[in-house]
């Protein structure tokens, strides 16, 4: 029978590393210590209990076990020994030694009671904080992560309603993955329930639990065939360590896989091995590696093998270098694991480490005094045209004013992405007249709406074979920097720094996907959403840039709140339209262009806030018509998603990103059961049912919920 005290890294496997003093020790170093201590080889690596408590029914216990296998083990362990440096190992017999004692060690139930320890704590962090539990990591804004599509799609399939209602799954999908993202306060409710089960749960305190699945692999299998025939296709051999004496480290056994990243043998992903190192004695190492992989530097050895180990390591020797090589809070398996679990549950948590905006010393001046420019002044250099209106003399003095702003605002490279500025009487004309360089896909149009019309705009335009943005404006913008009435001023300077800010982002947009400029979107569905869409961040990022001193945040709340009511009161009119002449075209324009509107609107509200200092807080009456029409949520929602763009413009690399406002689109368009799907010939499909608008949307509602 077994004794209580049971090895994890077995005796006669330790007996090379002991002190050559004849006392049958060797020297522990351990994490987190100060100096070595002596441990006499009884007593090293042990634990009680460790395989199995002793036995009740006189049955063999796992140690039993384990103690008969060695008996088979051990011989091959000597006989590889027995080989000089040079010699070629059999690969099968020491794959089996390598997986045996890697897993068996007190190091795989450290470890992986330390990944759970830390799954389960940054699980309950998450949990703790909602607005991390729903974040744009875990529920990108853009984009239905694939899992979570796949699941939605094979929910809503099994559902009774789904064939009735003549849309795919893939679509209702996607609105249904934008609910969730909305509703985040309701799932958020939930969360006090799934702690409280948590902290319940064997993941509270994991040590019981990975014991019990360590002993179950181990009275499974000793060496797990799997990892053995992995290692068997190594080409190994001994290899010298003769710069000093090698350590045992608690692992036994680690390697590197094909990134170059040194791992305990049991991390190491399948396929990505590329080398492995067991050492036999102080003076010998066992290495298996690819064909084609360089030769191992022995010298290496002690400071990787140290590296690797959880606990402690064993040597013959008592160096100060050897327990340098465990100090530091980097650079260890520990830190790798923390790294590990932090990075898997908060990837790509930049929004705390980026700058901010491209560099531009605007923030430097008061644009809203003022400003009497000099001739003999420095200003950047700005090609200037006017197309039927100003003098000499006049085009003159609006120059300096235009060049002023330009120095002010822009940084030096993105005004050298201007190739101009015209200022036209007949601006419609101007916009579309305008040498592009190239042959554009539509006609140019200024907005024309309720709250006024469009005075300045950037467009592209290919000069030398290079992308700029020549802006053109009305006339009277630059007659108004020459008034004499303040308010002129403010509204010409406006205008001027909008067009400026819708720039810079165009300039952002090319630095970063220079092949995306004027070419096709690659997704019909985005592309086609984009197309309406596509001036919606642009609309956020010129406010939050340049501002809006023109209309309060309180005038532009009241504005809004107008247009909402108006919007909800003309679609239902037109839906009630298209019922009686089915003229769809008529119907979804409108529509479009009214819930893009309504986007831009609150667009600009959210990046006026965010411009700044005080916030007030919003006005009852917009938050009625918001909770009247069930828009509070959605609005929350929306102007995080721009918020969280816009901080994350500086690393911004993937475009796919900016689709996010599509997302938006399409849940305004839905609640008047308009949705955009793709048909399997790659059709573009409109669909607007012509049934009862509320028992229609309500019951798609309550589907989707379900």
């Amino acid at each position: 029978m077994a004794g209580r005290g049971q090895h994890f890294i077995p005796q006669h496997f330790q007996k090379p590393f002991v002190i050559p003093d004849g006392k049958d020790q060797l020297w522990m170093y351990r994490r987190g210590g100060s100096t070595a201590i002596p441990v006499a080889r009884k007593d090293a690596a042990k634990e009680r209990d460790f395989n199995s408590p002793p036995s009740l029914d006189g049955l063999p216990t796992l140690d039993d076990l384990i103690t008969d296998y060695e008996k088979r083990l051990f011989p091959m362990v000597d006989q590889i020994r027995g080989l000089k440096s040079g010699q070629t190992i059999p690969a099968d017999m020491i794959a089996e030694i390598a997986v045996h004692l890697s897993i068996r060690t007190a190091y795989v139930r450290r470890v992986f009671t330390e990944i759970v320890g830390k799954l389960f704590s940054s699980l309950t962090d998450v949990l703790e904080k909602p607005e991390n539990f729903m974040s744009g990591n875990t529920f990108p804004a853009y984009v239905i992560p694939p899992k979570i599509e796949e699941l939605l799609i094979e929910k809503i399939e099994e559902m009774a309603w789904y064939k009735s209602v003549g849309i795919s799954s893939s679509t209702l999908a996607r609105i249904g993955y934008f609910h969730l993202r909305e509703r985040k306060e309701e799932v958020s409710k939930k969360v006090p329930d799934i702690l409280g089960l948590l902290r319940g749960s064997p993941l509270a305190d994991p040590r019981n639990l990975i014991a019990g699945s360590h002993k179950k692999i181990l009275s499974q299998e000793f060496a797990p065939k799997a990892r053995v025939e992995e290692l068997s296709k190594l080409d190994w051999f001994v290899v010298a360590h003769d710069q000093a004496s090698a350590i045992l480290p608690d692992c036994v056994c680690f390697g590197v896989d094909s990134n170059g990243d040194a791992k305990p043998f049991l991390l190491l992903e399948k396929d990505k091995i590329e080398i492995v190192l067991l050492p036999l004695s102080p003076s010998t190492l066992a290495v298996g590696r690819h064909g084609n992989y360089s030769e191992f530097d022995p010298a290496k050895y002690n400071q990787l093998a140290a590296r690797m180990s959880f606990d402690f390591f064993l040597t013959n020797e008592k160096k100060p270098e050897l327990l340098e090589f465990l100090s530091g809070a980097t650079g260890n398996v520990r830190h790798d694991l923390h790294t590990l679990v932090k990075g898997a549950l908060s990837e790509n948590q930049w929004g705390l480490f980026v700058d901010d905006q491209p560099d531009s010393n605007r923030e430097a001046t008061n644009f809203f005094e003022k400003i009497q420019p000099k001739e003999d002044d420095e200003y950047t250099p700005l090609n200037l045209s006017f197309i039927g209106c100003a003098d000499q003399e006049r085009a003159n003095l609006i120059g300096q004013h235009m060049r002023y702003i330009i120095t002010q605002f822009l940084s030096p490279k993105v005004a050298s992405f201007l190739d101009g500025v015209t200022f036209a009487a007949d601006y419609e004309d101007a916009l579309n007249n305008c040498s592009r360089g190239f042959e554009p896909s539509r006609k140019l149009q200024s907005y024309q709406g309720d709250d006024g019309v469009g005075v300045a705009m950037p467009i592209l335009v290919v000069r030398d074979g290079n992308y700029k943005v020549r802006i053109i404006a009305r006339c009277y913008i630059g007659d108004l920097f020459l008034s004499e009435n303040e308010d002129d001023y403010k509204l010409a300077l406006a205008a001027t720094t909008h067009a400026l800010a819708n720039a810079e982002f165009l300039y952002i947009q090319h630095e970063k996907f220079p092949d995306q400029i004027l070419k096709q979107i690659s997704d019909p569905i985005e592309g086609f959403l984009q197309f309406y869409s596509g001036g919606v961040f642009a609309t956020y990022y010129i406010t939050r840039v340049a501002g809006h001193p023109l209309e309060t945040v309180v005038e532009q709340e009241a504005k809004l709140t107008k247009k909402i009511a108006l919007f909800f009161q003309e679609v239902i009119e037109k839906r009630r339209a298209y019922r009686m002449d089915e003229n769809l075209d008529e119907f979804f324009s409108f529509a479009v262009s009214k819930a893009c509107d309504l986007l831009n609107g609150f667009a600009k509200l959210f990046a006026s806030r965010r411009s700044i200092e005080d916030e007030p807080p919003r006005t009852e009456a917009f938050v009625k018509i918001l909770v009247r029409h069930d828009l509070i949520d959605w609005a929350s929602l929306f102007e995080r998603d721009l918020d969280d763009f816009y901080e994350g413009l500086p690393i911004w690399s993937d475009y796919k990103k900016l689709f996010f406002v599509n997302r938006h689109l399409e849940r305004l368009l839905f609640m008047f059961g308009i949705l955009v799907e793709l048909q399997n010939g790659g059709q573009i499909y409109i669909h607007v049912p012509l049934g009862n608008d509320a028992d229609y949307l309500s019951n798609l509602i309550q589907n989707l919920q379900s």
